[in-house]
């Protein structure tokens, strides 16, 4: 079929092409936030694939892809501010581009390669059938759902900054999350991306190609996905609000945010400046005291390791008594010592342990109203050269190249802890640490526990004053419209917030976010809806990406073999 925009076969206007997509993308996620640049961010991309060769298409799509996460990843330059050497800082950052870029190339690549086999027919001149071209507004998208996913899961998976996610804010298209996650979100935007590209195609071809006028269904198909999206969104939102009245208990929070810099994070010298400010912010909760039900520190909060630190320990069971308020708290926990290397003398009581010996979790602890110790949390999904390397349970040698000094091991049950509220009545959460909340299966086994409530702790201190907090708290959102349950984040530096079963953020966040200023929260608090026990599960809750985003990916693996096969031919003519 002859190409409607042969000027695309330019370099100089493929690589325009490329960089207006990775811009225009770049652009939808925080520090701009403009999400409706994502509704037509993919339409130069999809432009310059369907006037490409797959080989071609990868190219410039890896090329786009690259400019994107440099542009929404420069926060990793921060950690050269706060302990990390900024050469690694700089060989970290272009590492992730240029590795998370591969998957815009294989999407590029592998619509390509769709376009030729379905709108090419063979044995026949001219413009391609109808449905034919039509058929390329759910191919599209399922390419890009597909590598999406597998970029999710690859390895330990890095699904930050979804095409979805960049509809944070957008609750009606936020409903879809309940019934594929953001998956779903994203195969929308993707495909009315796809029906733009169609029709300018269509209108090139009018204007360029000498094609015949008709009817420009791609437009109406465009217009009719957006309207159904917007009103059943519009719709559920209403309803889910509506159900709340009589479906949930309150239950009154305080997020303490301490705002401790990540370099006085673990030097003992730091250690009374932390209990300092702990302590100062729990002023406000001893004057709430008679109407709060549970008070939330961030991950990390204290500058030992629980419950085996005489002082820590004493010092939150001494305000957990203080104010009789439940208290959640982030900290590092001791879980024993990794066997002795076999050269080491195991006689030698003089060879005192270092920190890398000892097997260590990211924890969080609850501690009651009288100050016992009621559960504990160990975070299940770690970061990588980060919280630990790879084979470094085998040698600890490996151990103390950590950047922290010391290895994490990885927790395997999602804990479901319990509180009462004023009214008696009990209300089951689960917390998750760190970037758990941007993997959705973390909190689906939760939910599928019997959590009713997710709980954010974090430290974003590691890129203080970057769009990092900002990103992070927007996987937050999907979690709860996911699984229709509310969430708490409380950070140490960052977006301490809260968000309700339907993704709205609250309001007093919404002000801090559009003046930039949630560097200067130190406490929050809120009454929280949620959800009882026998709450029904959604249906994303119950199946998953099994529905989606599996079969997806799936076909996006066997589309990226064809394509490579075509290409390999083509090389050989």
């Amino acid at each position: 079929m002859k190409n409607p925009f042969p000027f695309l076969t330019t370099r100089s206007l493929r690589a325009a092409g490329a960089i207006c997509s990775g811009v225009l993308l770049a652009t939808a996620f925080p520090p701009l936030g403009e999400a409706t640049a994502a509704w037509l961010a993919l339409v130069p991309l999809i432009l310059l694939a369907r006037a490409s060769t797959p080989r071609q298409a990868f190219c410039w799509g890896w090329f786009s892809g690259i400019l994107f996460w440099l542009i929404t990843l420069f926060f990793l330059w921060r950690l050269g501010r706060t302990g990390c050497p900024f050469f690694l800082a700089g060989m970290a950052w272009l590492a992730m581009a240029l590795c998370m870029g591969l998957f815009s190339g294989a999407f590029a690549a592998t619509t390509a390669w769709a376009f030729g086999a379905v709108t090419n027919q063979p044995g026949r001149e001219g413009e391609p059938s109808f449905l034919r071209t039509l058929s390329m507004i759910l191919i599209v998208p399922i390419l890009w759902v597909g590598f999406e996913y597998i970029r999710g899961v690859l390895g330990t998976g890095f699904p930050w900054n979804g095409l979805g996610i960049s509809q944070y804010r957008n609750l009606p298209v936020l409903q879809l999350a309940e019934w594929g996650g953001v998956p779903l979100v994203s195969a929308v935007v993707a495909a009315v991306n796809t029906g733009i590209a169609l029709l300018l195609v269509r209108v090139g071809g009018v204007y360029l190609g000498g094609r015949r006028v008709r009817v420009q269904v791609e437009l109406m198909v465009v217009l009719l996905i957006l309207s159904l999206v917007m009103a059943g969104g519009v719709t559920r939102v209403r309803t889910v609000r509506a159900e709340r009245r009589n479906t949930t208990h309150p239950l009154r929070v305080v997020a303490i945010q301490p705002n401790i810099p990540q370099l006085k994070k673990w030097p003992e010298s730091f250690g009374q400046e932390i209990y300092a400010a702990l302590e100062k912010r729990m002023d406000i909760v001893r004057t709430l005291q008679a109407g709060i039900d549970l008070v939330v520190w961030p991950e990390t909060a204290v500058p030992g390791f629980l419950p085996d630190d005489q002082e820590v320990d004493t010092f939150i069971q001494q305000l957990a008594r203080e104010t009789s308020t439940p208290l959640l708290v982030g900290a590092m926990e001791i879980g024993g010592r990794y066997p002795r290397d076999a050269s080491e003398d195991v006689n030698d009581v003089s060879i005192e342990p270092e920190l890398s010996d000892w097997i260590l979790y990211n924890s969080s602890f609850l501690y009651g109203g009288d100050g016992a110790l009621l559960a504990c949390y160990r975070k299940q999904h770690l970061v990588p050269f980060g919280e630990y390397l790879p084979l470094d349970k085998h040698w600890a040698w490996v151990r103390r190249l950590e950047p922290l000094g010391f290895s994490c091991s990885a927790g395997t049950t999602a804990t479901v802890f319990r509180v009462s509220n004023a009214q008696g009545q009990r209300v089951s959460f689960s917390s998750l640490i760190c970037f758990e909340d941007a993997f959705a299966g973390v909190a689906r086994k939760a939910v599928r526990n019997g959590a009713r409530l997710l709980i954010n702790q974090t430290n974003d201190a590691w890129f203080d004053g970057s769009s990092a907090a900002v990103q992070h708290m927007s996987h937050c959102v999907f979690r709860c419209v996911e699984n229709r349950v509310p969430a708490v984040r409380a950070t140490n530096t960052g977006m301490t917030c809260f968000i309700d079963s339907t993704g709205q953020i609250d309001e007093t966040s919404l002000g801090i976010l559009k003046r930039k200023e949630w560097a200067q929260i130190d406490c929050r608090t809120e009454t929280v809806a949620v959800p009882r026990d026998n709450m029904a599960l959604t249906f994303y809750t119950r199946y998953g990406d099994w529905p989606l985003a599996i079969p997806a990916a799936v076909i996006a693996l066997v589309a990226g073999l064809m394509a490579w096969r075509a290409s390999r031919k083509e090389s050989t003519i």
